[in-house]
């Protein structure tokens, strides 16, 4: 059964679909945030959010769950979703992944979501919340996918990472984990699942 807790957003999780999200689950008197697939699996969270349009059955009306707040960045709008603007870079300096079409931004935005990826845009979504401490679950940037993920992964897929979370460490520098300890993004320090909600809470 979905249970929906008070949103403290001093305190977040953001759970991505990395293999090592596997048999996570999130602790009360925190915000949690589910990216992409995720929603489907989580025993709870606060919000959804995502920036690519290919996950946009997950926040059709007969598919939402109750007490989540869905949030979007992509220029299609979509009822009942809370809608952020997506900010991209045109410019020579921007991140481009591995189709060589997408434009990452780098840092985080301050009025918008900075584009580049899901995982990224939930960092810059915590970040205008104005998050003391945050936590990362499942953002393994390579490798398998948390069972339940349907989503196809190219080979190359997170090779523009290190560059966009590299590009926004100054402006959550000791307020992020990873708990991930085997995740291929070094950009924050990593601890195991217990460690990092110790962490969280003290």
């Amino acid at each position: 059964m979905f249970r929906c807790f008070s949103i403290n957003l001093h305190k977040i999780i953001i759970v991505c679909s990395g293999a090592s999200s596997e048999g996570f689950t999130p602790p009360e008197d925190c915000t949690v945030i589910a990216v992409n697939n995720t929603i489907n699996w989580l025993s709870r969270a606060d919000y959804f959010f995502t920036l690519d349009p290919i996950f946009h059955e997950l926040f059709n009306p007969e598919n939402r769950r109750e007490g989540v707040e869905y949030c979007i960045a992509f220029p299609r709008k979509f009822p009942n979703c809370t809608m952020y603007d997506r900010i991209t870079d045109t410019s020579e300096t921007a991140v481009h992944g591995h189709t060589g079409t997408m434009k990452g931004k780098r840092g985080l935005s301050d009025n918008g979501i900075s584009n580049g990826n899901s995982a990224y845009g939930a960092l810059n979504l915590a970040y205008l919340f104005g998050f003391d401490k945050l936590v990362f679950i499942g953002l393994d940037a390579g490798g398998k996918r948390h069972k339940s993920e349907k989503h196809p992964e190219h080979p190359k897929e997170y090779i523009h990472l290190k560059e966009l979370f590299d590009s926004a460490l100054e402006q959550v520098k000791g307020r992020v984990i990873n708990a991930s300890p085997k995740s291929k993004l070094g950009t924050f320090p990593k601890m195991n699942h217990q460690d990092a909600m110790e962490w969280l809470f003290s």
